[in-house]
């Protein structure tokens, strides 16, 4: 629904433009979402206290755009604390402290 109607983003504080600026389609901020939240799901369901990221969730997260969807659209505006929330933004504090120390 979002893809055809992206104005409903704005229902979440989130506008085209903003998306457009950073270079994100609205497509490619639903893939995303779908993909995070199903790796949320996964440890909730478990009911785990603890999650592990696997290395396909490591991998869709080395993406310099999927870390900014998380970081300034996901994690902030969509999605709920918990778990994997944590693991997700351990890991890109990680990568990016890796990064900056190149």
């Amino acid at each position: 629904m979002l893809c055809t109607d992206p104005g409903l983003l704005q229902l979440h504080g989130i506008t085209p433009e903003e998306l457009e600026c950073d270079g994100v389609s609205t497509e490619e901020l639903v893939y995303t979402l779908f993909q995070l939240n199903a790796g949320s799901a996964f440890y909730a369901i478990a009911g785990k206290q603890r999650a592990q990221l696997t290395e396909y969730r490591k991998n869709f997260l080395n993406s310099k755009k999927v870390r900014t969807i998380w970081k300034k659209y996901a994690r902030v505006k969509l999605f709920n604390k918990g778990p994997f929330a944590q693991a997700v933004d351990a890991y890109i504090a990680e990568i990016e402290s890796e990064e900056s120390g190149k």
